[in-house]
């Protein structure tokens, strides 16, 4: 889960602009490069995104596919939302991470059934919970039919008397089931 530094950066960097900081300028020129430095390593090249990679060099040092990509679209969809809306901003970042979020969408839609973290249920689930909240701001109709096929997966990580793993992650199956 290191990339919610992402979104976390991302969410303190708004309330820099809401509150007017003196740096939030300076900040959102780094913000900016940072996201366009993690679109171009961070991914391969259908745009789903690497479990890990080298900070600050941004070499490859796992190249299987993170569940966790969520947390990351979105950083992208929110700085994507201040570019448009706070005063100073570059709508055309603004799209660009819009459609860096679509694109990963899109990707998801060829890869069915992933072994998502090792295929073990909690990475099924953050995967399928990453795709209903960036769906909630993106029409992507191969997203949503991809998300309809691989719910059945998550299903069959629960036993017949409810259960699923019999520990503390079980909120995880819960969550994205609900």
């Amino acid at each position: 889960h290191g990339n919610e530094i992402v979104s976390g950066l991302v969410e303190w960097h708004r309330i820099e602009l809401l509150t007017g900081t003196a740096a939030a300028v300076q900040h959102r020129a780094s913000i900016r490069k940072m996201l366009d430095v993690l679109l171009a390593k961070g991914r391969d090249k259908s745009g789903l995104w690497y479990t890990l990679i080298s900070v600050p060099g941004g070499n490859v040092r796992d190249d299987t596919l993170t569940d966790n990509w969520g947390y990351v679209a979105q950083a992208y969809l929110n700085q994507a939302d201040i570019e448009r809306t706070v005063p100073g901003g570059e709508p055309a970042a603004g799209q660009r991470f819009e459609e860096a979020v679509a694109t990963t969408l899109r990707a998801l839609s060829e890869v069915d059934f992933y072994p998502w973290e090792e295929a073990k249920m909690d990475g099924y689930a953050d995967t399928l919970e990453g795709t209903v909240y960036v769906l909630r701001y993106l029409h992507v109709p191969e997203a949503a039919a991809w998300l309809d096929r691989q719910i059945p997966v998550l299903y069959g990580f629960q036993q017949e008397d409810g259960r699923v793993t019999d520990e503390n992650i079980d909120g995880n199956f819960v969550r994205t089931s609900l």
